[in-house]
């Protein structure tokens, strides 16, 4: 089964998930597929074995097969696939010494373990793609991100040495929370910094929760993953209610307060307030909400300009319009920022 309790492409026959409630039919949603035979119709594979973690002497079994599919790889000899038939319990329901049985009574039958193809012995190692690829420098790969346009001006070293940026940006589907977060790294990246992006979000997207972490360094980054915060950017209710308590202490927490219709409880953060979805409807758009919390944490935290973001937007929208429409809400939010939100952050 699937990680939920789904009926997987492996699902067998009549076997009960959340999905086939009465049991996988062969009818309906077909034969389960042997993946390790489809792959033994390829040519490509230099190793093809299908394990099994039902015994203490076939879970050795399948940590040699796993370790030799790793130095296939590390000795450059090819593509190894190495299918393992696990158990799980929870889904199946089961103790998990019965689970290992039913592997051995139900799984095995249908998927035998064994090995199909072996050539690795035999196979010269590949050529090293890059003696014959030469490598793309950073600066050529830079040039083909702005395909001829001019790029923003290149950071200061007094900003390549900043505080590490742990950013979540959060809110429902649908108000551009992922690109802001795109939108945000590449900032960074314009600005000769290091980042990451990863975004995070729920089955049903649009009017569902949304999250993007990302994190701005001079250093090198080493996971995407951001557990605690040191910037928080929600642009909705359930979004605050989800992420404050994980905000650091001493860290930022911007709001929309368009939306979101209470104060930041913590007293151990700065907590800034932007009427980020009226700002953007004033100027025709309130799907730019994003990009006046983009450009408040911009303008609060130095990271990167405001006009490397300005000048990333039109390379990254490719309609006019909402390119105007943004590079305006930017505009109107910026001099909100200098009146409203820079005085109450000096005082």
């Amino acid at each position: 089964g699937m990680t939920g309790g789904q009926m997987a492409p492996t699902t067998l026959v009549g076997q009960k998930t959340a999905t086939t409630p009465e049991g996988r039919s062969v009818l309906q949603d077909g034969e389960p597929i042997r993946m390790a035979e489809v792959m033994n119709a390829l040519k490509a594979p230099v190793y093809i074995e299908r394990v099994s973690l039902a015994s203490p002497a076939k879970i050795l079994a399948a940590r040699a097969s796993i370790k030799k599919a790793l130095a296939n790889q590390m000795e450059r000899k090819g593509f190894s696939f190495v299918e393992i038939l696990s158990p799980c319990p929870v889904n199946w329901k089961m103790e998990p010494a019965e689970a290992l049985a039913w592997i051995t009574k139900n799984l095995e039958p249908v998927y035998p373990v064994k090995n199909f193809r072996d050539t690795a012995a035999t196979t010269a190692p590949m050529a090293d793609y890059g003696a014959v690829h030469p490598w793309m420098a950073d600066t050529e790969l830079l040039a083909l991100f702005w395909q001829g346009k001019e790029p923003p001006p290149a950071a200061g070293s007094a900003r390549r040495q900043m505080k590490d940026q742990f950013v979540k940006i959060c809110g429902f589907g649908g108000q551009g929370v992922l690109s802001a977060g795109n939108m945000l790294a590449k900032c960074a990246v314009a600005e000769g910094l290091n980042a990451t992006w990863l975004p995070s979000y729920g089955a049903e997207m649009r009017g569902g929760t949304a999250n993007a972490s990302v994190i701005i360094s001079s250093r090198e980054i080493g996971s995407p993953v951001v557990d605690t915060p040191n910037v928080l950017v929600a642009l909705n209710g359930p979004s605050l209610d989800a992420f404050e308590s994980s905000v650091l202490p001493g860290g930022t927490i911007i709001a929309n307060e368009s939306i979101i219709t209470r104060k930041v409880k913590r007293s151990d953060v700065t907590a800034i307030y932007v009427p980020a979805s009226d700002l953007a409807k004033k100027e025709g758009f309130i799907g730019g909400a994003n990009s006046a919390m983009l450009a408040v944490y911009l303008l609060a935290s130095g990271i990167a300009d405001i006009e490397t973001f300005r000048s990333l937007i039109p390379l990254s929208l490719k309609k006019k319009q909402l390119a105007d429409l943004n590079l305006n809400i930017v505009d109107s939010t910026a001099r909100f920022y200098q009146e409203k939100i820079a005085p109450a952050l000096r005082s």
